[in-house]
């Protein structure tokens, strides 16, 4: 399988489509949440979204969330589950807005999103390329092995 990714690699090289990647990176808050009850439907008002871990260096952490948190709104949208949390798409150096709740006291925080840590091989060089389909730019992560891939029938 890596043969036929390099090969794909070497043609659109060749043929001038793959390009150097300057699309945006998809990023990362590095924030655990839940509903504070996952035993009862999500609902922002009764069954809010609760911060359960806080990645150290992370994003979050760096806007200051912590555990516990009730988390009600980011940019403007009400929580009402996780998945409205999770579902907005976000790249490296967007700012998100979060309004939250702590000890009783309502806190604004801006979330500086970072990027997803590169892919790595220690048996292969990852390269980031980017090609083009029915108009659309789309990431490409060709992995080349460092070393000649033998496959035994």
């Amino acid at each position: 399988m890596t043969r036929i990714i390099s090969a794909f690699w070497l043609l659109t090289a060749a043929n001038g489509a793959a390009i150097a990647d300057d699309l945006k990176r998809s990023g990362l808050i590095g924030v655990m949440i839940t509903r504070a009850d996952e035993s009862k439907p999500p609902s922002a008002e009764t069954n809010p979204v609760v911060v359960t871990r806080v990645i150290d260096g992370s994003a979050a952490a760096e806007a200051g969330l912590q555990p516990g948190d009730i988390l009600r709104t980011a940019d403007g949208k009400r929580l009402g589950s996780p998945a409205d949390f999770a579902g907005v798409r976000r790249y490296a150096g967007d700012r998100v807005h979060v309004t939250l709740d702590r000890s009783g006291q309502t806190l604004s925080k801006e979330i500086v999103v970072k990027p997803r840590p590169f892919e790595t091989s220690p048996n292969a060089e990852v390269l980031y390329r980017s090609v083009t389909v029915h108009d659309s730019r789309r990431r490409v992560i060709v992995t080349k092995p460092k070393r000649e891939v033998v496959f035994l029938p």
